[in-house]
């Protein structure tokens, strides 16, 4: 039992540390997320957003160290900042997911991503700059984006058709290269 809670003792002692310095991490590594995030949000049409990360000490330990995490979001001007998932409309919640999607790749060598209609809620010029994020995105990784607007699939290397059909009660998928001229279409 003596070596048993001398073990747990030390074990306390190393997360005690580790959990210290990921909390230190994090607040070096905040303004930088933060001023990052705020330019790829103007970027892709809003321009008043304002992100900030909250932490808040626990008691205990969690998988994120001994700390909880919190993001708060300000779409425009002139109202307080919120928890995120409160704070947030479809189309800014894809703006908000893809700036911070990319941000995470640059940081981490990912060789497949795949963005599953992270452009919904969104059209026009803000669908433009979505389209060339992704493009500067894909220079370092393979991109896979499944959107159904014209402004990104334009700027993809290779498109692709999905076609669902009915067969025997059961719907079929498949997959099909489109060549230019099918791409224009």
């Amino acid at each position: 039992i003596d070596q048993t809670e001398k073990k747990i003792e030390i074990a306390a002692k190393v997360l005690e540390k580790t959990s210290t310095e990921l909390s230190q991490n994090r607040k070096k590594a905040i303004p930088n997320f933060i001023k990052k995030t705020e330019k790829l949000l103007n970027q892709l049409g809003l321009e008043k957003a304002k992100i900030e990360v909250q932490l808040t000490d626990t008691e205990s330990f969690t998988s994120f160290g001994k700390e909880n995490i919190q993001l708060l979001f300000q779409a425009n001007s002139g109202f307080p900042l919120k928890p995120i998932q409160t704070a947030i409309s479809g189309g800014e919640r894809s703006r908000v997911m893809l700036s911070i999607k990319k941000l995470m790749a640059e940081n981490a060598e990912l060789p497949t991503l795949i963005l599953d209609e992270i452009d919904t809620g969104v059209s026009g010029k803000v669908a433009e700059e979505i389209g060339n994020v992704m493009k500067e995105m894909s220079e370092n990784m393979q991109l896979i984006v499944i959107s159904h607007l014209a402004q990104v699939a334009a700027k993809g290397n290779d498109n692709y058709k999905v076609v669902k059909r009915k067969k025997t009660r059961k719907t079929q998928s498949t997959i099909i290269s489109l060549n230019q001229d099918e791409k224009l279409q």
